[in-house]
């Protein structure tokens, strides 16, 4: 599930291939609450930031 998910960009390179995929990804029909487990949670648990 969504616990086990993370979402990372090749930021600040602006000669990506995928310009508009934080956009992209935020327009998905998923819930707040698993978009920051993706974006930002489960990150912060992995390396124990949280």
């Amino acid at each position: 599930g969504t616990d086990r998910l993370v979402f990372s960009t090749d930021y600040p390179h602006g000669d990506s291939k995928f310009p508009n995929a934080v956009e992209s990804f935020l327009q998905l029909r998923m819930s707040d609450d698993d978009k920051r487990k993706i974006l930002w949670d489960n990150c912060a648990e992995f390396y124990r930031m949280s």
